[in-house]
Parts: C-alpha cells; sequence; structure tokens
C-alpha cells in the first residue's frame, strides 16, 4: 500500500530536518560569534603592544635629540662664561673655541662674533670639522656680514641665549644645521657680541632610521617653525608629505606640532591613502617636534598566522554547515532567493530600496534586518560622505577667496615718469602667504618703494600682510622717513601680538629729481644695485630685527646717490634660497651675475629673467616659498606721469 502524503512518517522526518537547521544554525552563530570576539580582542591586545613599541621609540629619539642639544647647550654656556667680563680678543677666543671643539664632539662648529662698537672692528673667529681635522675662519670676511643673521640678531635683540631656526650656513660650513647663541659682555658689562655652537643636522636621518618602527612606519621630525628637517624615509621632501589626519590635512598635523601638542591621531598615509596612526609630540630643549605615523597593516601583521588558522576553521564550520544546510535546502530556497535580491539591489547600489521582512526570529529574519540595517548605515554613511566632501569645497573656497584677496591687495599699477619705471611680480607657493610689494608717488613727487615677507603662511599671514599694507601705505604718504616709517609699524605690530607674527620690510623713498634716495631696512635682504656699466651690487644696510619682533626697535635711515642710469632689483628670500633637487642654494651671488647681464633691461624684462632663473634652477620642484620681485629702471628725469599695469 502507497502510503499518503499526510502520512506521519513523512512528517517526521521533515521535522527532523528543520530541528537539524536550528540546531546547525545556532551553534553556526555561536561558534562564528566566539570567533569573532576571540579576534577583536586579539587583535585590539596586539594594537595596544605596538602602540606602546612606538611610544617607547618617540621617547628614545626625544631623548637623544635633547641628549646631543643639551650638551652643545652646556658648551656655548661655558664658552660665553669665559668670554664675559675679560678683556679677551679675537686669537684668545679662537683658543677657547678650539679646546671647546674638541671638547665636544656633539658640536660641528662655534663661534665668537665680537659686535664691532666693543672692539672696535668687525671680528668673528669660527672653527668648524672639516674632515678630521678642524678649518679656521673669519666671518667678518669675504662679504658675509655676520650681523645680518638672525644667529647673531636674536641672542643681541632678546639679549638671553636662544636657538635659531635650522638654516643652511651659506659662507660658514656650508651645511644645514641649527645654532645656540649666548651673548656675553665685556668687562664693563656691555654687550661685547655672541658666542655660538652649530650643530650639523644630517645626523638626525641616521637616528630616525635607526628606530625600530614597525613596517611601513615613518618618523620624522619639524623645526619650530613647521620646516622638515629629517625623516627616516628617502624621498620625502617636504610637510605636503607628512600623514594627513582623518579629519583635516597634512597642514592640521604640522599645525598642532609647531604648537608644541602632543597626542595620537588617526592619519592616512598621503601617497597610498592607508589609515594607521601618528605619534607626536615636542622636544623639551628647543620648540622641535618629533611624529611617527605606523600604518594598520604593521599594527594587524602578526595577527596573519591566527586569521589562518580561524580561517582554516571557519572553513571546516563553513563545509559542515553547508552539509547540513543540503538536507533543509528546499525550506530555505525561497527566503535566500529574497535575500539574494536585496543583496543583489545593495550591490546596485539601489539604498533606496527597502529589504523585505521575514516574520519570526529564524535566521533568514535575523539576515533580512541585517542587511536592512548594513542598508540603513550605508545610506547614512554616504549622506555624511556628501556633507564632508561639501565641508572640503568650502574650505578650498575660502583658500581660493584668501588668495584672491592676497592678489588684490598688491598694486594694480605703478607709476612711470621718464625718469623711471616701475615693475612687480609675485610668485605663490601652494598656499596663501605672505610676500608684499609696493610702489607709489607720495604727495611731493617721491617715489616710494617697498618690498616685505610675513614669517609664515596661510591665512593668518595673508591677513598680516593685509594689515602691513595698509598702515605702510598710509605712513608712505607721510612726510615721515623710512626709519620713522618702520618705528612706527614695529610699535603698532609688537603691541600685543599674541600670534608671535613678524615681517622683514625694506622701504626707500627716491627724489628723482635731486638724485638722492633714503632707505631703511628692517631684517629684509638688501637689494640689487645695478649700474650703467653693468656693476651689480647690494644695497648698505644696517642690521636690524623684523617688525613686530620687538617693541622699541630702533631703525636707521641710509642715503644714497643716484647715478646716470641705474637698475634696482628687490626681492624676498623665495629668490635667493629657492634649491635644486640636489639642494644646492640659488644664493645672492647667482642673482647678482644674472643683473649683471640685465644692466640694459627694463624692469618688465628684468622681472622676468629672475622669476624664469629661479624656475629653471628648481627644475620642476614645487616652490617651498612665496617669491616677490620689484623692479625699478631710474635715469635722467623729465616728463610726465603715467601708469603701466602690474604683471
Amino acid at each position: 500500500m502507497t502510503p499518503s502524503p499526510s502520512a506521519g512518517p513523512k512528517r517526521r522526518g521533515g521535522m527532523a530536518r528543520r530541528v537539524a537547521l536550528w540546531v546547525l544554525f545556532g551553534a553556526g552563530g555561536v561558534f562564528a560569534g566566539v570567533l569573532w570576539m576571540g579576534y577583536v580582542l586579539t587583535e585590539s591586545l596586539l594594537q595596544e603592544q605596538v602602540q606602546r613599541t612606538v611610544d617607547a621609540q618617540v621617547y628614545q629619539a626625544g631623548a637623544e635629540v635633547d641628549a646631543r642639544l643639551g650638551d652643545a647647550e652646556a658648551a656655548v654656556r661655558e664658552l660665553a662664561a669665559r668670554l664675559s667680563f675679560r678683556t679677551l680678543g679675537p686669537e684668545e677666543a679662537r683658543g677657547a673655541l678650539e679646546r671647546a671643539l674638541e671638547d665636544n664632539p656633539t658640536l660641528y662648529g662655534s663661534c665668537a662674533a665680537f659686535s664691532p662698537a666693543s672692539l672696535g672692528r668687525p671680528a668673528a673667529p669660527y672653527l668648524f670639522r672639516r674632515g678630521d681635522g678642524l678649518t679656521y675662519r673669519d666671518l667678518s670676511r669675504g662679504g658675509y656680514d655676520y650681523r645680518n643673521h638672525p644667529w647673531y640678531l636674536l641672542p643681541q635683540g632678546l639679549d638671553q641665549p636662544c636657538w635659531s631656526e635650522p638654516y643652511f650656513d651659506e659662507g660658514g660650513g656650508e651645511v644645514l644645521m641649527t645654532t645656540f647663541g649666548v651673548p656675553f659682555r665685556d668687562a664693563q658689562g656691555r654687550f661685547a657680541g655672541v658666542v655660538t655652537g652649530d650643530v650639523a643636522l644630517e645626523w638626525l636621518s641616521d637616528l630616525l632610521r635607526s628606530l625600530s618602527l614597525p613596517p611601513g612606519g615613518v618618523a620624522f621630525l619639524l623645526s619650530g617653525r613647521g620646516k622638515l628637517l629629517a625623516v627616516s624615509v628617502p624621498g620625502l621632501t617636504g610637510t605636503e608629505d607628512l600623514p594627513r589626519m582623518r579629519e583635516g590635512k597634512a597642514e592640521d598635523l604640522r599645525r598642532r606640532m609647531v604648537g608644541q601638542d602632543r597626542g595620537t591621531l588617526a592619519a592616512e598615509n598621503p601617497r597610498t591613502g592607508e589609515p594607521g596612526r601618528v605619534t607626536f609630540g615636542p622636544l623639551p630643549t628647543n620648540d622641535w617636534s618629533l611624529g611617527v605615523f605606523v600604518p594598520r597593516s604593521a599594527l594587524t601583521a602578526v595577527l596573519v598566522p591566527l586569521h589562518r588558522r580561524l580561517a582554516l576553521v571557519a572553513l571546516g564550520g563553513v563545509l559542515f554547515l553547508a552539509g547540513a544546510a543540503l538536507l533543509v535546502a528546499r525550506s530555505v530556497v525561497r527566503p535566500v532567493k529574497v535575500l539574494e535580491g536585496a543583496a543583489q539591489e545593495l550591490a546596485l547600489g539601489h539604498l533606496l530600496v527597502p529589504v523585505p521582512e521575514f516574520p519570526g526570529d529564524d535566521e533568514p529574519a535575523r539576515l533580512a534586518r541585517a542587511l536592512e540595517t548594513a542598508r540603513k548605515d550605508l545610506l547614512r554613511y554616504l549622506e555624511e560622505q556628501e556633507r564632508d566632501a561639501a565641508e572640503r569645497a568650502r574650505s578650498r573656497t575660502e583658500l581660493d577667496l584668501a588668495a584672491r584677496i592676497q592678489k588684490g591687495l598688491l598694486p594694480a599699477s605703478f607709476p612711470r615718469k621718464e625718469a623711471f619705471a616701475v615693475a612687480g611680480r609675485l610668485e605663490a607657493a601652494r598656499e596663501v602667504g605672505g610676500d608684499l610689494y609696493d610702489a607709489f608717488l607720495d604727495d611731493r613727487g617721491f617715489l616710494f618703494l617697498a618690498m616685505g615677507d610675513v614669517a609664515g603662511k596661510g591665512i593668518p599671514a595673508a591677513l598680516f600682510m593685509a594689515a602691513v599694507r595698509t598702515g605702510m601705505g598710509v605712513l608712505g604718504r607721510s612726510a615721515l622717513s623710512p626709519a620713522r616709517i618702520l618705528e612706527r609699524l614695529n610699535d603698532q605690530f609688537s603691541r600685543d601680538n599674541d600670534t608671535a607674527m613678524f615681517v622683514t620690510l625694506f622701504l626707500a623713498r627716491v627724489d628723482p629729481v635731486a638724485g638722492r634716495c633714503v632707505y631703511a631696512s628692517a631684517g629684509h635682504p638688501a637689494p640689487v644695485r645695478v649700474t650703467r656699466s653693468g656693476t651689480a651690487s647690494l644695497f648698505d644696510v644696517a642690521p636690524a630685527l623684523p617688525v613686530g619682533a620687538i617693541p622699541g626697535t630702533v631703525y636707521r635711515d641710509e642715503t644714497l646717490e643716484l647715478g646716470e642710469e641705474e637698475l634696482w632689483v628687490l626681492f624676498t628670500d623665495g629668490v635667493t634660497e629657492a634649491f635644486s633637487p640636489g639642494g644646492e642654494l640659488f644664493g645672492v651671488p647667482r642673482l647678482e651675475e644674472l643683473l649683471r647681464s640685465q644692466k640694459a633691461a627694463s624692469p618688465e624684462e628684468a622681472v622676468d629673467r629672475v622669476v624664469e632663473a629661479v624656475v629653471s634652477f628648481e627644475d620642476g620642484q614645487d616652490p617651498s616659498d612665496d617669491r616677490a620681485v620689484l623692479a625699478v629702471r631710474l635715469k635722467a628725469p623729465d616728463g610726465g606721469t603715467e601708469t603701466v599695469e602690474r604683471l
């Protein structure tokens, strides 16, 4: 007899398959949950262990840097104590410098820069290491005026020991270094000069490369003004290569490090986009800051063997569950197909189509709810990404607007007479900077010239530049001399200067009828003067602090008699401090040589030749700083006034 479809054994068999399905899926869920919890817990513990190792490396590197710089400080302070309140000359100082270098291998070089007012003449004996011995050089000779450099000016003006911003020692040791300067006094207690100790920075890269970093880790060191001093990976050359924080760009990380902040943040590799974390903190000896980026792949690399074992276990479980699922395939075909269709909709990006609901609390129902949750989470994520993209676009728009404002603050035209012609040009770096220039006629018919460079980048520098130009434009049309104008500006901008920003300035007032020029400088590079015969030389400027550095600074006017026909070129340090791909400095001698060939050129041609020469010298590299050039052609005066548009 053939049993009917409703026979008992048939129903018991179907029930058994369903019970087996629930058991298998329940066991599989518990199995997967245990594996996942073990994975998450192990990964978290290993990440903490690797992070502690990175923190220890940061502390080790910072301690070694501080130890070296601390040794240099102690040696220089001892030198200053030997020279203070004694009548020692350059020769006696040279002997003390030699002993200090022999006793302190940390020092690359040391100098005793005497004040001309104390000694009666400039003298700066300087000893530095070259090969296996010491090389002597008097920095007061050979056209190198030590009185114009920050390593001398800052200790003199502040009247206290201080570290200089790292710089390339052109005319001295010809290496990248930082200098610790200590003022010393004569027997009467008056300022007699500055004793310095130079620390070459080549060892910083070796130090960072010696750290035991995880694979893909990058250690980097920033100066107090955000200059990249050293990096453990060759090929990274600027702050644009720093790790990017998740909530901003590399500039945000540079700003926090320059601000002497410390912490550990989520970040991304700027070249690959790989996520990771960056740990950073300041050094106690100076205003440098050290950072270490560790990619997430390095933090989890130790998990690979465990992941493989877990994968094998998971695969065995999946195969077992698959075998069990074959027994009940008919009972789950329909919900599986429905969920497959929902998953395909999600894969195609149809996030507005909801996942169908299933009654009960079995596996299909839970999977449907999980897919629905994933759909809603993904939809919220995409909405957040759209908002973030809009915010980034707004920030970029603000920077573009600031750049247009900066450009609009420059003069749209220059005065032109038969006695003179003027041309200027500004080549900005990647972001908004603070270079400025101006040229106009005052009420007396005098030609007023200005060139300046604000310390810093970004919107704060542009705003500071705007304020300085406004004040300079008002005072420039007064009867005040250039030196008095600088003093008025310094008193204004050094008062309550919470941003600690300052600007170097060169001001000149030319009387084309009398053939005379009065000028003054506030720490700005001296302009180049080219005569009709082709002789190129720098203006004789007195050393002075920048505007905004120290209240009450006094500046000095200089007078210059004009020749028959001359070409003047004013510029910012973005011209002379441009580097070739090989690390060579463009420098003032190269600029003078270029301008000697332009003795008969128009101001427009002279400006173009200077900019083209610097761009060619950099050979495709992005400029590290803005560069501004202002050229003036002076000749026998006669004729009326007209204007020409700037380049």
